[in-house]
C-alpha cells in the first residue's frame, strides 16, 4: 500500500516505533523507499537480515545496549571511542548471522539486492547542512558507516566521521526533518512520528549524579520535537501516524520495554482503524502507571 515510509526514533522509543510497524506490516509489503532518522537505522538493519518488526523487538529487547541510546541521556565519563567499537562490532555480527551482507557493503549492494531504497538523514557539522545518504547520490557508501552516524547521540558519541563527512546527532537541529525524505508518491507515503513525552517518575533504576540536569535535557527535548512536530505535521499532505511514548531512562527491565511495544502495537491497530492513536497510547500508559 505505501511506497515510501519515514521513520524516525530515539531512545527506547523504537520500540513503540517496532509495535506499531509490526501492527502495519500488511501495508508496507510494497514499501520501497525507507527514509530514516536515529536509532531506527536498527529495523533497517534487521530487516535487511531477515527479521520481522517483532524479531527485530526480541532481538533489540535482550541487547545490552548501551543505556544512553534505548534509555535516553546519561552523562556519565565514558569512552566514545570504546562505544563505537562495541556498536560497530554488535553491527558485524548482525551481518555474520545470515551472511547476506558484511562491513564492506556499499548502499548500492543494498538497493541492487533487496530492492529497497534506503535514506539516512543526517546532520553534516562541515557542511552545516543535512544531508540524505542514499544508493542514487552515494551509491559507494559502506551501509555499516550510514548506521553508525545515524546513532550519535548526547551520552553516546558525539561524531562519526566517514569519507568527507563528520556527522552529529540530527535532532539537535531539526527534530522532524520531513523535507528531506525521498517520496515517490505522496499519496502512497507514510509519515511515522514519534511524539514523546519524559516523567522521572516513571523512571526506575539508579541514576547518576547529574540526574537532575539529564532530567531537564530530556523534558526540554521533548517540549520542543512535541511543539515543532505537531506544527509540521499538520501542514503535510500526506498519510501519518502519530506515535505517543514516554522515554525511559536509568536501568530499564524488560516490562517497561515490552510495554512500549504493546503500546505500540495498540496504537498502529488504532491507526489501521481510524481511531485516534493518542487515546490509545494514553489508555494503556494509564494501565501501566496504575499497575500494582
Amino acid at each position: 500500500m505505501y511506497s515510501s515510509i519515514f521513520i524516525e526514533s530515539q531512545g527506547s522509543n523504537i520500540f513503540t516505533l517496532l509495535g506499531a510497524l509490526d501492527s502495519i506490516k500488511e501495508r508496507l509489503r510494497e514499501t520501497v523507499y525507507y527514509n530514516i532518522i536515529g536509532n531506527a537505522s536498527l529495523i533497517l538493519l534487521l530487516k535487511f537480515n531477515g527479521y520481522t518488526f517483532s524479531q527485530s523487538y526480541d532481538k533489540l529487547k535482550d541487547f545490552p545496549l548501551i543505556n544512553s541510546m534505548i534509555n535516553g541521556y546519561s552523562l556519565f565519563p565514558e569512552d566514545q571511542e570504546e562505544k563505537k567499537l562495541y556498536l560497530r562490532n554488535w553491527i558485524i555480527k548482525v551481518f555474520r548471522e545470515k551472511n547476506i551482507f558484511n562491513e564492506e557493503t556499499k548502499l548500492k549492494d543494498i538497493h541492487n539486492l533487496t530492492k529497497i531504497f534506503p535514506i539516512f538523514i543526517l546532520w553534516d557539522r562541515e557542511s552545516r547542512n543535512i544531508v540524505n545518504i542514499n544508493p542514487k547520490t552515494h551509491p559507494d557508501t559502506l551501509f555499516i558507516d550510514c548506521l553508525m552516524a545515524s546513532l550519535t547521540s548526547l551520552g553516546l558519541y558525539n561524531t562519526y566521521n566517514f569519507e568527507d563527512h563528520k556527522i552529529s546527532n540530527i535532532y539537535a537541529i531539526e527534530v522532524f526533518p520531513v523535507h528531506k525524505a525521498v517520496i515517490d508518491n505522496l499519496s502512497r507515503a507514510l509519515i511515522c512520528c514519534n511524539l514523546y513525552n519524559y516523567s522521572p517518575k516513571l523512571n526506575s533504576g539508579v541514576l547518576g549524579p547529574m540526574s537532575h540536569l539529564e532530567d531537564e535535557i530530556l523534558l526540554q527535548g521533548c517540549e520542543r520535537k512535541d511543539y515543532f512536530s505537531k506544527i509540521i505535521l499538520n501542514n503535510l499532505a500526506t498519510t501519518k501516524l502519530k506515535l505517543y511514548s514516554y522515554l525511559i531512562r536509568g536501568d530499564s527491565n524488560q516490562e517497561e520495554r515490552n510495554s512500549h511495544f504493546k503500546s505500540g502495537q495498540r496504537q498502529g491497530n488504532a491507526f489501521i482503524n481510524g481511531q485516534d492513536t493518542e487515546l490509545s497510547a494514553l489508555t494503556y500508559q494509564d494501565m501501566i502507571i496504575n499497575q500494582p
